[in-house]
């Protein structure tokens, strides 16, 4: 449909939709979009655009979607003031987002990022939601580098990554602090002026309260914008009030922001590992020629069929194994495919046969079929996601389905399991040893 929208007027649309100016100038979280240009608005995001001009715009909104004409929900007259005090104080530095799920927090950078490149600042985003990032990778600490505006976090170029291997944060706090100070590097190293790092909306409970804590001694940020709607930031920000370095801005969250359920989440994940595996491959590489980590496969040494050890474990089980490897206090047992071998029992056969092993991780062959997994390069950049096909213990191969070019050297396998058609099949613990 076509609308016409008097200048100075508002609307806000929420996604899945698409926008195109027929005619006249719109404002979209400061990037201006003009005659034929168009944004598209993932489901469940909500866009408030401000006509310049009189304009007429040719909508199409999806199931879910909707449209408001000069909505009540607005950039809070705070956030200006916030940006403009940042831009008035600092010619470079780092800010750090904090808030809760649906707050404002990727509206609200997308507006700093779109002021800050307005005025010919280099800078680098860092978005640490492992499920719900618009421009990056599920499972991933994702980083963009703009020079210009953009109507939509969507549009941003994924330059970097790092893999966690989860989609929630929980379990993995290190890694994700880990993650953003290699991020942050990367960023420092590129000549940005600005870095800004995107917090995920986990604000509740001690452990999320300390890896809150923990970013902001990472990346020591010049400013904190703390998006509330109540006190519910209070407990991280306390802690740091008294810090000399830090200048703590808090603004409204933005109110009535469409929050996304459990299903809509899975569907947005999976959209996106559709949209990555588009142009996928499968590489076969050589299993003696690459590193595995976040797993016992290839952090020890092979138990040879010729030894003894191996065969009284044989012996014991009364089946032999495809592939056995210790790893000093933990081993990994291979079973053959369609083999029905209790797993416990199999635990029980290996501590008899090596007493000094505290961990027995048991797989069948096929087992690693979906999971999802970080590949790396030998200079350790993040080359992009991938997804197991086959370990062929007997020839010595590694099958992966992914669209990365560049050699793979290590594969970082995920706690993530997906179908033939990416979607999410199994998650598991991020404490689970699954191969």
């Amino acid at each position: 449909m076509r609308i016409e929208v008097e200048k100075g007027k508002w609307i806000k649309v929420i996604g899945p939709a698409n926008i195109k100016v027929v005619e006249g100038l719109i404002e979209v979280w400061g990037k201006q979009l003009g005659e034929r240009e168009s944004i598209s608005i993932p489901r469940s995001r909500a866009t408030i655009i401000l006509a310049l001009e009189k304009s007429v715009l040719e909508v199409k909104v999806g199931e879910g979607g909707s449209l408001e004409r000069e909505p009540e929900v607005r950039a809070p007259v705070e956030w200006k003031y916030a940006i403009e005090r940042i831009t008035t104080r600092l010619s470079s530095g780092r800010i750090l987002v904090l808030g809760n799920v649906a707050s404002g927090k990727s509206t609200f950078s997308l507006l700093l990022l779109n002021t800050l490149t307005a005025m010919d600042k280099k800078c680098a985003i860092i978005d640490t939601d492992l499920g719900q990032s618009d421009f990056g990778l599920p499972s991933v600490i994702s980083m963009s580098i703009v020079s210009r505006p953009y109507p939509s976090l969507s549009l941003l170029p994924f330059v970097d990554g790092y893999f966690v291997g989860c989609v929630s944060p929980a379990g993995l706090t290190h890694k994700v602090v880990l993650g953003v100070q290699k991020l942050l590097n990367r960023a420092l190293s590129s000549g940005v002026d600005f870095t800004v790092v995107v917090t995920d909306g986990w604000i509740r409970g001690w452990e999320a309260r300390e890896q809150k804590l923990s970013l902001i001694d990472v990346v020591r940020p010049d400013v904190v914008i703390a998006l509330e709607l109540g006190t519910e930031l209070e407990p991280i920000l306390k802690p740091i009030e008294k810090y000399e370095f830090i200048d703590i801005i808090r603004v409204p969250a933005l109110r009535g922001v469409p929050q996304r359920d459990a299903v809509e989440r899975k569907m947005f994940r999976e959209n996106m590992y559709k949209r990555h595996f588009r142009n996928a491959r499968v590489l076969s590489l050589d299993l003696g020629e690459v590193n595995f980590q976040n797993t016992v496969l290839g952090s020890g040494f092979t138990i040879a069929r010729s030894s003894s050890e191996y065969g009284k474990l044989a012996n014991a089980l009364g089946i032999e194994p495809v592939y056995v490897e210790r790893a000093e206090d933990t081993m990994l047992v291979v079973l053959p495919r369609g083999k029905a071998v209790d797993k416990n029992y199999v635990k029980e056969c290996a501590k008899q046969v090596f007493p000094d092993v505290e961990e027995v991780v048991v797989v069948r062959e096929g087992d690693e079929r979906g999971l999802l997994c970080g590949l790396y390069s030998s200079d350790g950049s993040f080359l992009g996601l991938g997804i197991l096909q086959e370990i062929n213990f007997r020839k010595g191969e590694v099958k992966v389905l992914t669209p990365a070019k560049k050699r793979v050297s290590t594969i970082h396998v995920g706690r993530i399991r997906l179908d033939e058609y990416f979607n999410e099949k199994d998650k598991y613990p991020p404490n689970t040893l699954i191969l």
